[in-house]
């Protein structure tokens, strides 16, 4: 048996999700669903229970010159941060696909390490 999260913006709020859900010995992956506006961050925090992504999130991506590119960082950085503490990372890419290559490159794990 094993179990998904909802996606996932807050490392650290995770890695004590994560330090809770060990007693239960099954594994747990990741999920994060790629920031493509600064709306569906907003969407998420006012309307989806147990999904809350931090404001300087959502202020790199309205402050970006290019978007896809701070989504594909953002998503990078998460994934460098929960990797180590869960059994690995569901992307959701919903229409942006494409980045997907992009952020396991900028995230080190290209190689499929």
């Amino acid at each position: 048996a094993s179990f998904q999260t909802q996606a996932v913006y807050d490392p650290s709020s995770f890695e004590k999700f994560m330090n809770s859900a060990a007693k239960l010995n099954v594994p747990v992956p990741a999920v994060l669903q790629v920031l493509t506006s600064a709306n569906l961050p907003r969407r998420r925090n006012a309307n989806l229970p147990g999904v809350f992504v931090p404001q300087i999130i959502i202020d790199q991506i309205d402050g970006a010159k290019n978007r896809s590119e701070a989504s594909i960082q953002i998503s990078a950085s998460i994934i460098r941060e929960v990797r180590g503490i869960c059994s690995g990372v569901h992307i959701m890419a919903i229409g942006w696909e494409s980045t997907v290559p992009k952020i396991l490159e900028a995230a080190g794990v290209a190689d499929g390490s």
